[in-house]
């Protein structure tokens, strides 16, 4: 039943939630380039995290897109599907990722947009490296760094491998959506990795408050819209 409810509540608030995040496109752009700028400000303390990143991109670059192993990666997707399955009160059934013909999972309840496009911008391996290195010996921090490099660069290089127009589960959410909904999301996921990787869990309040007192504030867009609207609606 509650799958029910959470599928009903996030139908109805699909099209406000691509409207704002239309409209906040222009200052989650300026607050990932916030973020990027402090993290090159301090470039001595970001050795470990800009290396292993930069050093995994380009294994990606030379090698590792020619080859047609892609469990790891569908896995990982498929998990993040089932993340959210969960998070909205499904019951997962099966998952199943293969070596080079994808994967897919079955669960009991309702199917929704977030589970659909959650892949595409939650980086599910950043957030588990991030969790880690809450409880880890600060001994260990920089292997976490590294680790987090490496993850928010496979982050980057799946998501761009899997987004085309082929995707099932952009038509499954509706195309415009999900070019609507997908590039504010993805920028919001690496400011707020990169927030949180330098300022703990307080790096999230001052990245929300970035996003308040932006000059790139989308309060005149949203009411240009809603103007919009109420003159379309008899």
């Amino acid at each position: 039943m509650w799958h029910r409810y959470s599928a009903n509540a996030l139908w109805l608030v699909k099209w406000p939630v691509a409207l704002v995040f239309l409209a906040y496109l222009p200052a989650a752009a300026a607050a990932l380039l916030t973020q990027a700028l402090v993290l090159l400000g301090h470039l001595p303390q970001q050795v470990n995290f800009l290396g292993s990143g930069s050093g995994y991109f380009l294994l990606w670059l030379l090698i590792l897109r020619k080859i047609p192993l892609s469990f790891l990666s569908t896995l990982e997707h498929e998990l993040t599907h089932g993340l959210f399955a969960l998070l909205t009160f499904n019951r997962i059934t099966k998952i199943r990722a293969t070596l080079n013909r994808g994967g897919a999972i079955s669960y009991k309840g309702t199917a929704n947009w977030l589970i659909l496009l959650a892949p595409y911008f939650c980086p599910t391996v950043s957030i588990v490296v991030l969790l880690f290195g809450l409880i880890v010996n600060p001994s260990w921090h920089w292997l976490m760094d590294s680790l987090l490099g490496v993850s928010v660069a496979y982050h980057l290089t799946t998501t761009w491998c899997q987004t085309h127009s082929r995707q099932t589960d952009f038509r499954d959410a509706g195309y415009i959506f999900s070019t609507v909904f997908l590039p504010t999301a993805n920028l919001l996921a690496y400011a707020a990795i990169l927030a949180v990787h330098q300022h703990g869990a307080a790096g999230l309040t001052g990245l929300f408050q970035d996003l308040r007192t932006s000059g790139l504030r989308p309060g005149p867009f949203i009411q240009w819209a809603l103007h919009l609207w109420s003159r379309s609606t008899p």
